[in-house]
């Protein structure tokens, strides 16, 4: 499994982007903590329909009945497909 945390993802774009470089590294994690949780949140209350985040890709949810030694369970579904290159679209 790998694991980026808001920290390492900070210290990517100072080194490749230093325009986007906020000096406060703490507050630029805050930040993006704060992203990354708007985007989870609109994924999960998403009732099978697509959340889109530019750049990043689609998420659909999907919900899903499954009958299971007689109890019927209802369980959420949650599929990713990355967003393609720009130079691959034409």
């Amino acid at each position: 499994m790998t694991k980026i945390t808001p920290k390492d993802i900070v210290e990517h774009l100072k080194t490749h982007n230093p325009k986007l470089a906020i000096k406060n590294d703490r507050q630029s994690a805050m930040l993006l903590r704060e992203s990354l949780k708007l985007i989870k949140e609109a994924i999960e209350n998403t009732n099978d329909d697509v959340v889109r985040v530019a750049g990043l890709g689609s998420f659909r949810g999907k919900t899903i009945e499954r009958d299971k030694d007689g109890v019927k369970k209802v369980i959420k579904r949650i599929f990713f497909r990355p967003a393609k290159k720009k130079s691959d679209k034409v």
